[in-house]
């Protein structure tokens, strides 16, 4: 579909706060507006599974917003940020991404 899509992602990282290491994974769908040629805008909406040792695992809804530039035909650069965990009683748990994706 041209304006919808959908992903799954994975990420590995360390708590700003206190060092604590997370493991997370989210399925999303992704709504998508192209601005230019090269340029993307996008949103993320979904669900994510967060695993942050010894505090256990919580799933909650994530939401996130994006920007993709299209360096050639295959190969795109992209920025976004993600609110991992939106959940009633449990702390925000919120990204910053930088990354580079190679489309087949």
């Amino acid at each position: 579909m041209n304006y919808l899509g959908a992903e799954l992602r994975g990420t590995v990282g360390v708590a700003k706060d206190n060092g604590t290491k997370f493991k997370q994974i989210g399925a999303y769908l992704k709504p998508n507006y192209d601005i230019t040629d090269e340029i993307n805008v996008y949103g993320l909406l979904g669900a994510s599974k967060t695993n942050m040792n010894p505090n256990g695992t919580e799933t909650g809804f994530s939401y996130g917003a994006g920007l993709d530039y299209g360096v050639t035909d295959n190969v795109s650069v992209f920025t976004d940020a993600v609110n991992y965990m939106k959940k009633s009683g449990s702390a925000s748990q919120w990204g910053l991404n930088l990354g580079a994706k190679y489309q087949f």
